[in-house]
């Protein structure tokens, strides 16, 4: 299996193309990429890792009172959606 891509987003602003064409290529070719450089502070990235851990660490009753809507926000349990 190929690596996974890691794109430099800080390049976006002189080569946007470029970017762009990297971003593409990479969901076409393996489906997902690692985004560097997006100008997201590392405290504040790690803060939302930290949250979402809270938030899956909770019992599934307690997520499950959040049930997904229809426009896609909420707790949806794994194998739930096909």
């Amino acid at each position: 299996m190929d690596n996974i891509p890691v794109i430099d987003f800080g390049a976006f602003d002189s080569d946007p193309t470029a970017v762009a064409k990297a971003i593409r290529e990479a969901c076409e070719t393996i489906g997902f990429f690692f985004l560097k450089n997006v100008g997201i502070p590392q405290p504040e990235i790690d803060q939302v890792f930290e949250l979402g851990k809270e938030y899956f660490d909770q019992p599934v009753e307690q997520k499950q009172k959040q049930e997904i809507q229809a426009n896609n926000v909420g707790y949806s349990a794994l194998h739930r959606e096909v």
